[in-house]
């Protein structure tokens, strides 16, 4: 009855600035929830235009020991505090400019086949 079952959770941003104003808090939830949903506690904020970082050094480092998966940008954030030690993960990929590079080549083995191919002559009659 007292115990508490949660699924994975996620330490991850939650914006709550106003248009144009981004202001994120820090917090830990079930990895399911959305973007803007509940959330199980405030583990600090980041206000991204003045770059100002308020951790709770302590909680974050008891939720990390207790199973908590940061998010990519939180856990660069984390390494940049000095919290966790490892790589920096990528944390956006440009898919346009993928789709764009291979369609783009499509073309180019396209063009080559077509200049390759022996041309057809007719024979006069």
């Amino acid at each position: 009855f007292g115990i508490l079952y949660y699924f994975m959770l996620s330490i991850r941003l939650h914006k709550v600035g106003k248009k144009n104003q981004p202001y994120y808090r820090l917090v830990v939830c079930e990895k399911k929830t959305s973007a803007q949903g509940k959330y199980l506690e405030l583990l600090g904020s980041y206000n991204p235009r003045s770059k100002e970082i308020k951790l709770e050094k302590e909680r974050i480092l008891h939720w990390l020991k207790n199973g908590a998966q940061p998010s990519a940008t939180v856990n660069n954030m984390l390494i940049k505090q000095g919290m966790v030690k490892g790589a920096k993960q990528k944390v956006w990929y440009n898919h346009e400019k993928d789709e764009a590079k291979k369609a783009e080549e499509a073309i180019k083995v396209a063009a080559t086949a077509i200049l390759q191919a022996p041309a057809e002559v007719k024979p006069e009659v």
